[in-house]
């Protein structure tokens, strides 16, 4: 396995983790941008069921899965595209950052994954 893959695949674990943590933050009423409780909820529950599929993506990137690599990648695409829609902050642009660059790394090794 090529070292970028390697390094995109830990990144998409970063993210993981990241999205975990502001959904754990969002259900114990941590997470002061959501003043609804009902609300707060729902993102707490959206956000770790998206840290749940970004790590069933990143286990199942290492198995050279086709069908993964175009569910990763637009999973990632995704999340790029709704980060923007939210106030940006410092951890906001970290996070663009690292996702833009997963996504990056994991388009430039499309090969590695297609071929058979």
């Amino acid at each position: 396995m090529p070292t970028t893959i390697k390094f995109s695949i830990g990144l998409v674990a970063v993210i993981a983790l990241f999205w975990l943590g502001l959904g754990i933050l969002a259900i114990n009423n941590q997470y002061v941008k959501i003043s609804i409780p009902e609300m707060r909820l729902v993102f707490g529950i959206l956000a770790i069921g998206c840290s749940f599929s970004l790590a069933a993506a990143a286990w199942l990137l290492t198995r050279r899965n086709r069908i993964t690599y175009y569910g990763a990648t637009i999973l990632l695409g995704l999340i790029l595209i709704a980060s923007f829609m939210d106030d940006l902050g410092m951890v906001d642009f970290l996070l663009i950052a690292i996702t833009a660059i997963a996504l990056g790394l994991l388009i430039k090794e499309r090969a590695w994954f297609i071929q058979k």
